[in-house]
């Protein structure tokens, strides 16, 4: 019988050594691929970041560019070039970002530096020096040009989003804009409308002083209570949640229906519901508009706000979005509005009148010095006015104007001029995309 014979210390040492560095390499490769992941994640989400914003401002160019070419106003042209030429600057700040994995993304860089100067000169020399028929040709062709600009990042977008990554996409060497890139592959250099989401000046929101419920005594907490009680009649359980403050002091309380669950927002000046957010699930089924409309202004009585008129309609899935204006002596008050979001099953989804507590007053105008006939001369003729109606409309400096509103149209586009009807300057163009004003 043989005998066991010992193991060497220095063996057993010298091999668990050899597995503690085994297992470490393993370690450390799985950290290195570990960190490599979050490395190019990390990268594809910069990558992602910059596409996305120069892709958001490649949109706003080709659609300030859109307004440009059917605007008559020397200073809403000049406004309009400015804007270009910093979207323009944000958008080859952004591609630049790329450009170290595409090289042909330089030339897209150098276009958009080009026309930026170039609406930015434009610019400077109105609206004293006006624009010349050459210098509109230009813009035409420009505005063209974006077009398919912005056709080629709407793809790139839209082959993103599955799995694909752009730094697979770079590291494979795929163009990130595909042939677009035709259009710039010329030495030569190329000579070279605000969007309305659910009706137009929907975001007049601006002055923060609530003076429609300033004029209007305040409540108690019970008393809106009370009045949230009135007004969701159907309501399981109506609970206090919190006040708030800010610019309009307001009791919220939670509200439980059949459908679901929301919050009301009472403001203390007036006991007005001003905000009306809700949980309940859409249904996904097709909307009846008619329907809609209906229960949207059954809602607008019982919640006390009268003399308003449907402005805007956009259809959504399983729901319609509603703008409701002030209406008086025949005069739209854009400043004055509420938004509805109807469900298709009737129910009311979600509610918002801030506009109309931030702006709504009694106003006295005296009658316009010119007449819509007058108005219409200023629209260019490039457009086909299909609607006029007289507005009272806000401005970025927290004034009014009071105006012509022109509902346009250009073979498939839709446009919205608006003519003070006083000194009859075009004083906004606002042009419909997908439904949406901007």
């Amino acid at each position: 019988m043989k005998e066991k014979r010992p193991i060497k210390l220095e063996l057993l040492i010298g091999t668990v050594i050899a597995l503690v560095l085994v297992a470490g390499l393993a370690v450390t490769l799985a950290f290195a691929a570990d960190m490599k992941e979050k490395y190019n994640t990390h990268l594809d989400n910069l990558y992602k970041k910059s596409f996305i914003e120069a892709m958001d401002s490649i949109d706003d160019i080709e659609i300030k560019l859109s307004k440009v070419s059917v605007s008559e106003g020397s200073q809403t042209q000049k406004t309009l070039l400015s804007e270009i030429w910093m979207n323009a600057e944000i958008a080859k700040n952004n591609l630049a970002q790329l450009s170290g994995k595409d090289s042909n993304m330089e030339k897209i860089i150098q276009f958009l530096n080009q026309m930026g100067d170039y609406c930015h000169c434009l610019s400077k020399k109105l609206p004293d020096d006006p624009l010349t028929d050459e210098e509109k040709d230009k813009l035409e062709s420009l505005y063209k040009v974006v077009q398919s600009l912005k056709a080629s990042f709407k793809e790139v977008d839209e082959g993103l989003r599955g799995d694909a990554t752009f730094v697979g996409r770079l590291d494979e060497g795929i163009q990130m804009l595909g042939d677009c890139y035709e259009h710039f592959n010329n030495d030569s250099n190329i000579d070279y409308p605000e969007m309305i989401y659910d009706g137009p000046f929907s975001d007049a929101t601006a002055i923060r002083e609530a003076k429609y419920l300033n004029s209007l005594p305040k409540v108690t907490q019970e008393a809106a209570e009370a009045r949230a009680r009135e007004i969701f009649k159907d309501a399981k359980e109506i609970a206090f949640v919190e006040k708030t403050m800010g610019s309009i002091p307001s009791f919220v309380f939670s509200v439980a229906t059949e459908e679901g669950e929301g919050l009301a927002q009472i403001s203390e000046q007036g006991g007005k519901l001003v905000l009306y957010t809700s949980s309940h699930d859409k249904g996904g089924a097709e909307i009846d508009i008619e329907e809609a409309t209906e229960k949207a202004e059954e809602v607008l009585v019982t919640m006390g706000y009268e003399n308003l008129k449907l402005v805007w309609v956009t259809p959504g899935e399983g729901a319609v979005y509603l703008n409701y204006i002030f209406f008086h002596d025949d005069i739209l008050y854009y400043p004055d509005f509420v938004k509805l979001k109807v469900g298709d099953d009737g129910c009311v989804l979600a509610f918002d009148a801030t506009g109309y507590a931030y702006n709504h007053i009694d106003r006295s105008l005296d009658p316009p010095s010119a007449t819509p006939e007058q108005a219409a001369e200023k629209v260019s003729k490039k457009l086909t006015i299909v609607e006029t109606r007289t507005v009272v409309i806000p401005t970025k400096w927290n004034t009014e104007i009071f105006a012509y509103e022109f509902f346009c149209e250009r073979e498939d586009e839709e446009f919205y001029v608006y003519i003070d009807a006083n000194t009859l300057e075009e004083v906004e163009i606002m042009k419909v995309v997908n439904n949406m004003v901007v």
